[in-house]
């Protein structure tokens, strides 16, 4: 698991980091979230459920510590929801659905709905490249 940010934004995975402002070290997020995220997503829209992700880990902390614990996580809980909620809005109105965006069968002419498709398709098993049939 890797974390990284740059500050130049020069990455999708910074530009989520930034929006959600996970910026600084201890990383909340791990670049593969991040990264799994971005499939079929706008940035606005994988920052949002970032967002969501982030929310879900504090909801699930508010009762497990003290009672000053309790609250910094409870309202951690409600700035990430709040969050999200923005982002998805601010996703919507320019234009790309909260949930859409190209999917990568969109963006690499893949279609695994044809009758010999395969997942070797995909491309070389390490990950590297992506060949169209």
């Amino acid at each position: 698991m890797t974390t990284t940010f740059s500050p130049s934004l020069n990455t999708p995975i910074s530009r989520v980091r930034q929006l959600v402002g996970d910026v600084a070290a201890p990383f909340r997020l791990q670049d593969e979230t991040i990264t799994a995220r971005l499939l079929g997503r706008s940035e606005l829209s994988a920052a949002a459920q970032c967002a969501r992700d982030l929310a879900a880990f504090y909801a699930s902390a508010v009762n497990t510590d003290f009672d000053r614990q309790r609250q910094e996580d409870a309202a951690l809980f409600d700035h990430y929801t709040r969050l999200a909620e923005i982002l998805e809005a601010k996703a919507r109105q320019e234009g790309g659905a909260a949930l859409g965006g190209a999917s990568v069968l969109a963006v690499t002419g893949l279609d695994p709905c044809r009758e010999n498709w395969s997942p070797r398709d995909w491309g070389d098993w390490d990950g590297r490249s992506l060949r169209r049939y």
